[in-house]
């Protein structure tokens, strides 16, 4: 791995399946194979990232192991996906919470009044992790994705919108006939995640990129690596995935974010919200392409604070030798 740190174990709870079975199903899976392996290799600590149901399931196994959890950023907002909730459940089930900045720690204090949980900002880690990358070369990204950097270039991702299926196929359309209306420029998109819709999200961006190969690209990762190397050198990221309001404005890129997915979460003025009509999409694309306003203020980010990972490590450490005290 490119951090350093050998991968003990992989857990599956994966199905070929995109159907209303395919969440309830992993996260079931989930919890009967986190909880066999906790049990045989019982941790002092897990840590638990955001919201996703795959984490969800690990908590579970945790909690009813009487396993100690560490949750990073709770509190946070994103009322077009069922991830709201799981964030929400995985704060009450951990002892420490560690969020990103004081709105969310105020979220958290409110919801759990009534837990024996302590809550502390630290800002992301994901700006650490870019500090600590080492960012390519435009001639080695022009290589790895056969892609001519000096044309205009937009990064796409989206991702199924859980809470409302039939706005993923609404939404999708409308971000894929404004594309359309583009000509002469690049459009880099990357595979939805796993959650239920993502195959029509795949197969229609599959069919999309086929008219057009030299223009349309499709990658199903690019690893961090990559990804942040081109964040440097694109000209702007559209889509409704997280990074536009985390990693994108961090590279001073402008974020177009598509729709209701991530609606509730607070970010700053790079990112624009934009409706899900073609035409509106197109045009807003069209304008922040040209768009040259660079001011420092513009790119605010609510999320970032100096040495997150330091100020969690000795949180959490400070919270192992309390702990050690009274076992």
């Amino acid at each position: 791995m490119q951090d350093g740190f050998k991968i003990y174990k992989k857990i599956n709870i994966y199905s070929n399946v995109d159907n209303e079975l395919t969440t309830p199903l992993a996260v079931s899976v989930g919890i009967k194979k986190f909880s066999v392996f906790f049990q045989k290799n019982r941790p002092d600590l897990l840590c638990l990232p955001c919201d996703r149901y795959e984490i969800l399931a690990a908590g579970l196994a945790a909690h009813y192991l009487n396993i100690p959890i560490v949750h990073f950023f709770g509190g946070e907002k994103t009322l077009g996906s069922q991830d709201d909730i799981n964030r929400d459940i995985l704060s009450r089930l951990a002892q420490l919470n560690l969020v990103s900045n004081k709105l969310h720690l105020n979220v958290i204090k409110n919801k759990l009044q009534n837990c024996n949980s302590k809550t502390f900002v630290i800002g992301t880690l994901a700006f650490d992790k870019i500090n600590n990358t080492k960012i390519l070369p435009r001639s080695i990204v022009e290589k790895r994705l056969s892609v001519n950097l000096k044309k205009k270039t937009i990064l796409i991702t989206y991702h199924p919108v859980t809470n409302f299926k039939s706005i993923t196929k609404f939404e999708l359309d409308n971000l894929l006939e404004a594309l359309s209306l583009f000509k002469d420029i690049n459009i880099i998109f990357t595979m939805p995640n796993n959650d239920y819709g993502n195959s029509y999200i795949s197969n229609k961006i599959k069919k999309f990129c086929r008219k057009n190969k030299s223009q349309f690209k499709l990658f199903s990762s690019l690893g961090q690596e990559l990804y942040y190397s081109l964040l440097k050198y694109i000209n702007l990221a559209a889509g409704n995935s997280s990074s536009l309001l985390y990693e994108v404005p961090f590279f001073r890129k402008y974020s177009i974010n598509i729709g209701i997915r991530q609606k509730g979460r607070n970010y700053g003025d790079s990112v624009i919200n934009v409706k899900a009509d073609k035409n509106y999409i197109f045009s807003i694309i069209r304008k922040f392409l040209e768009y040259k306003n660079r001011e420092k203020n513009i790119f605010f980010n609510p999320y970032f604070k100096k040495n997150s990972t330091n100020k969690a490590i000795k949180i959490i450490l400070n919270y192992l030798k309390s702990k050690k005290k009274f076992d």
